[in-house]
């Protein structure tokens, strides 16, 4: 499912900054980190009463390879894949 990144860097411009390889197996794609599983790409989405960013690190263990997110952790992983938009909202609109 990588053509995901490539629509959303070429179409839509909406990626501020990438950390990591784009050549990786995505299987789903979560905005709910409980629905994280090994191989997902989560999209870190702040909300009216919480705020996504607040579970990277939980989705990390559950297996997530990809990190969508609008500002990235204090703490890298060097093995997943970063991209920062400006919206992860809008961004998942484009994807979805």
């Amino acid at each position: 499912m990588i053509f995901l990144y490539i629509q959303l860097r070429n179409k839509n411009k909406q990626i501020e900054e990438l950390m990591g390889n784009l050549d990786i197996p995505i299987e789903q794609i979560c905005f709910d980190s409980r629905e994280v599983k090994s191989n997902s790409m989560f999209i870190a989405i702040k909300g009216e009463s919480k705020d996504g960013h607040l579970f990277i690190e939980d989705v990390t263990q559950k297996g997530a390879k990809a990190i969508l997110c609008e500002r990235f952790p204090k703490i890298i992983n060097n093995n997943l894949t970063y991209i920062r938009v400006n919206s992860s909202s809008s961004a998942l609109g484009t994807i979805a």
